[in-house]
């Protein structure tokens, strides 16, 4: 049973609810509920360490890399790259050092330089860990990449986020090993190299998506748009959901957004003040029994909010929220509308399905 118990604690809150409905009795159901709370309440307590713990040791500076580290960390446990394991380790910490370079460089350098970074830079952590892009790996890591790009940090603080880095591609990389070294040990990354082509529906959407979150943050940090992360992460969403309906996504991510805000100014104005920057924990929380897209926006409203309401006040965070989350959704779905017509006309091939 215990053994049972466990497994059921690493399965995601759709898969688990699913479960619960196809559950013959009332036993059964109480103990799957108990499962979703527990994986809930675990997954919290751990995130809170796990980042308070890197927070302490390199600075506050570098939180907002810790939480990246920590989500790259969730991942390797279940995802790999679909290729050989000493190809993946490799690449892993390539990532890591894009990570930590490239989102400072491009705040240091002309804004078309920085374009060109960026696209470079997101196409090769596409190409390293998307050979399955259909197991989310494209939105994780360009979460990272976006998230990151939002913050500068100092010499001091750099200094320190090279050893979080140098320690976070460690315990990411052992957990990686351990899952998955028996995976596709005879497929080298230089033969998905060798295959790459522009007529591959798959490279296609890499491209498309490096580019149009390139182009989002261009537009946005050269409108000088406050937060402009939003931006970049709600285009992102967009871009990196393959093989499915990028038009819903697009209108679920700016409902999601709207209902977010909203929900979170109504909680604003029932709790103290100083209860404020608790909605990310009880956020997080509500993540850990949601498995659709829509609730997950939903919710993720609470936790970015929570930070932003004490610089931009409740109307202005709102109004950020709501109009960067609107703004990049469209301007994805605008741009991928006009690739993929560029893309099957001087092609000629299925391109990836909306």
């Amino acid at each position: 049973m215990n053994v049972k118990f466990y497994d059921t604690l690493q399965l995601d809150p759709a898969v688990l609810k699913a479960e619960i409905k196809k559950a013959g009795s009332a036993g059964e159901k109480m103990r799957l509920v108990g499962a979703m709370a527990v994986r809930a309440v675990l997954l919290v307590a751990f995130a809170i360490i796990f980042i308070t713990s890197l927070t302490a040791l390199f600075g506050d500076g570098n939180s907002n890399f810790a939480v990246v580290i920590f989500c790259i960390f969730l991942s390797c446990r279940f995802v790999d790259f679909h290729y050989c394991i000493s190809d993946s380790l490799r690449n892993l910490g390539f990532i890591f050092f894009i990570l930590l370079v490239a989102p400072i460089l491009i705040q240091m350098v002309s804004p078309w330089l920085g374009f060109l970074i960026n696209v470079f830079s997101l196409l090769l952590i596409l190409v390293f860990s998307c050979e399955r892009p259909e197991m989310g790996n494209g939105g994780l890591y360009l979460f990272g990449y976006i998230f990151l790009s939002g913050t500068m940090v100092d010499r001091e603080e750099f200094i320190d986020r090279i050893w979080m880095a140098v320690l976070g591609y460690a315990m990411c990389a052992l957990v990686f090993y351990f899952k998955h070294r028996s995976s596709q040990p005879e497929r080298r990354f230089k033969q998905i190299v060798r295959e790459f082509h522009l007529s591959d529906p798959k490279r296609q959407w890499q491209i498309q998506a490096a580019l149009g979150v390139s182009l989002l943050l261009l537009i946005s940090m050269g409108m000088g748009v406050e937060r402009y992360m939003w931006v970049g992460l709600a285009g992102s969403s967009v871009l990196t959901f393959y093989r499915g309906d990028r038009n819903l996504r697009a209108k679920q991510r700016v409902g999601g957004a709207i209902a977010g805000s909203l929900f979170f100014a109504v909680l604003y104005c029932m709790i103290p003040e100083s209860y404020v920057p608790m909605l990310g924990m009880v956020a997080g929380l509500c993540l850990g029994f949601c498995g659709q897209y829509p609730g997950k926006t939903v919710f993720n409203c609470l936790g970015a909010l929570s930070t932003a309401v004490g610089i931009y006040g409740l109307g202005g965070s709102i109004l950020l929220r709501i109009l960067n989350n609107m703004g990049g959704a469209l301007l994805a779905w605008i741009f991928l509308r006009l690739g993929q017509k560029i893309m099957s006309q001087c092609f000629r091939v299925k391109t990836v399905r909306e």
